[in-house]
């Protein structure tokens, strides 16, 4: 058995900015390529430092049956910030892609001193749910900080997000009807729509998108109900409050286009509503919806050829071709370099020049005048004296 721990690399990961950027991808094995293994895959030892060895790290991830992180602070938790499901949640979708296989995925609990263990990720992903983001106390803490706090409580939705693409198993449905019970359905009747309309009606919006991303991209089954509940909270948000314009809201038409096609049912809303909501989002855009819709899936089709063809050709080639073509170029500016030439210049004006031979004569007959001059005055002052 094979066992990979998660940890940082030099440079990071770019997991929480293609996994939060869903509107711009189908099929998550491109965020395990190009946001994780092009990311960390690079060699150091005493031969090499900082090498692309992506066919040698390919080789290892299909070997690997666990994925492990520690967790030793009660400060931070899994889903708190987008660290945790980018390490840990990438190299468990980087095994995935490349062994075919998903990893059992655990977290080493280190909170207190003697008393650590082993856990699946899914059990602490719940009962952080249970203790933390969906408790009234939580809640109750998060509404005294207004808008910051309710930023916090749109961030976790969105961290449980990037685990949900990333370890796909450790987010199931239940998790997200709980979410959607606690804060669109206000369960404990904290006046939650209130709170978020008067503090940050945006936080709510991107709430409720990223629900119903989930349920586009088919990570939550929902019903038919929870469907339409979602879709006029957050058409009602952007009609009143106007477009929060983050990742996968304003810049995800395939979405949008989704949420007209539930309002538009009949009995769901009136169709001056709908065409409130279409005006709205395509202010937002600049661009008729079917445009934007017709232009995302004309790049998301182009997108998907360069990352069929790039995975046909092994990496080691792609890195020696990208060689190849950068001495090439550092061949070419080093034939047409520009600059200025340093030359001996010569005077030619002779009489200017002075060798240091010249110097020393000169000196030497000036000190023979001078001491010539005080001969001849101490010997005048001595016949004086004798003619006195």
């Amino acid at each position: 058995m094979r066992i990979f721990s998660a940890r940082p690399g030099a440079y990071g990961t770019k997991v929480d900015d293609m996994a939060g950027a869903s509107g711009l991808w189908e099929d998550d094995a491109a965020i395990a390529e190009n946001a994780f293994i092009n990311m960390v895959s690079f060699g150091y030892s005493s031969d090499m430092w900082g090498e692309k060895i992506q066919d040698a790290y390919r080789e290892n991830l299909k070997r690997v049956d666990v994925t492990i992180h520690s967790i030793s602070s009660n400060l931070y938790g899994t889903m708190d910030n987008d660290d945790m499901f980018q390490y840990l949640g990438g190299l468990s979708m980087a095994v995935r892609k490349e062994s075919g296989v998903d990893p059992d995925v655990f977290i080493s609990q280190q909170k207190t001193l003697g008393a650590g263990g082993i856990e699946p990720l899914a059990e602490t992903i719940g009962r952080e749910l249970r203790s933390r983001y969906l408790n009234p106390k939580w809640i109750e803490g998060m509404k005294k900080e207004g808008y910051a706090g309710a930023r916090e409580m749109s961030e976790f939705v969105e961290n449980m997000w990037g685990w949900q693409v990333t370890t796909p198993k450790a987010i199931d449905r239940t998790k997200w009807e709980q979410t959607f019970a606690v804060y669109v359905e206000d369960k404990y009747g904290m006046d939650i729509q209130k709170f978020f309309n008067r503090e940050n009606p945006w936080a709510y919006q991107s709430m409720t998108g990223r629900m119903l991303e989930a349920i586009r991209k088919e990570y939550w089954d929902a019903d038919e109900e929870t469907r339409k509940k979602l879709a006029v909270e957050y058409v009602i948000s952007v009609i009143n409050k106007g477009v929060a314009c983050c990742d996968h809201t304003c810049n995800n038409p395939l979405l949008n286009q989704m949420v007209v096609s539930i309002v538009s049912i009949p009995g769901v809303m009136s169709p001056v509503i709908v065409e409130e909501f279409k005006i709205a989002i395509e202010k937002a855009a600049g661009k008729d919806l079917a445009e934007q819709v017709k232009t995302r899936e004309q790049l998301l089709s182009r997108l998907q050829i360069d990352y069929a063809l790039n995975e046909k050709e092994p990496a080691e080639s792609r890195i020696q071709k990208k060689s190849q073509q950068e001495t090439a170029k550092a061949g070419e500016e080093a034939q047409t370099v520009e600059g200025y030439k340093m030359e001996q210049v010569q005077s030619n004006d002779e009489s200017a020049d002075m060798s240091s031979s010249g110097v020393q004569w000169f000196a030497s007959i000036f000190i023979i005048m001078i001491l010539g001059m005080v001969v001849f005055g101490v010997r005048r002052q001595t016949r004086n004296k004798h003619e006195d």
